[in-house]
């Protein structure tokens, strides 16, 4: 026992010669309590940064809620009863179409409106030929093609017949330079002369259907002839 009591005590006299010296021991207690101090000041600034932080928050959520309730009724509100109407957002816009993107076909006079058949005098004859939308199968142009016999020669006469109003290969057309006017009928037209045939083109809406006529004949002036007989 004494033994082991005279190895303690040699033991304890080691450990206090490798102490580090109490002023070295009382900068590190220094230290440590300071460090404290400023990790129990600094808490209650945290506690007030992460309050505040908070406190935004619910201010945040709060006033998009009020706003949401004030502009329910908005006219600029999604589900407002001021919102646009079905009829508006549904609406389709204009026809456009040219003849290639149409579905062409012969047709008899069967097959046609009588608003694209004309008589156009004596010693004439008729030809048909129909451009139906290619998913609907419903007709938008009509082409009349009228072959008539005078004293000067042989005329020809095409009258397009747009009946969907979309029809985009013959707008310029409307805006042809002479007009010819019956009544309150008016006809845009215009006339040249090319290789010993006159040409006339003309634009009229009847009805509030557009139609264009291509008018081919060796005497001047016949446009008119034409334009009578269809009006």
């Amino acid at each position: 026992m004494k033994k082991d009591y005279l190895i303690k005590k040699k033991l304890d006299r080691m450990a206090d010669e490798i102490r580090p010296p109490d002023r070295v021991l009382s900068g590190a207690r220094r230290a440590i309590a300071e460090n404290n101090e400023r990790q129990a000041a600094r808490q209650p600034k945290r506690f007030r940064a992460v309050a505040a932080f908070a406190a935004v928050v619910i201010i945040a959520v709060v006033s998009v809620l009020i706003y949401n309730n004030v502009n329910k009724d908005s006219p600029l509100a999604p589900n407002g009863d001021q919102s646009p109407s079905d009829s508006q957002q549904d609406a389709t816009p204009p026809p456009s179409y040219k003849l290639s993107e149409l579905s062409g076909r012969l047709a008899g006079e069967q097959d046609i409106s009588e608003i694209t058949i004309f008589d156009l005098g004596d010693n004439t004859a008729q030809f048909y030929r129909v451009y139906q939308d290619k998913k609907t199968g419903e007709t938008a142009v009509t082409i009349t093609k009228v072959k008539s016999i005078t004293p000067q020669g042989m005329d020809e006469v095409l009258i397009f017949a747009d009946l969907g109003g979309g029809l985009q290969d013959l707008q310029s057309l409307k805006t042809s330079g002479n007009i010819y006017q019956k009544g309150e009928q008016k006809i845009t037209y215009t006339e040249r002369y090319e290789d010993g045939e006159w040409y006339t083109q003309a634009y009229y809406n009847k009805d509030d259907t557009d139609y264009y006529l291509m008018i081919m004949s060796p005497t001047k002036g016949i446009g008119e002839y034409y334009f009578t007989k269809i009006l």
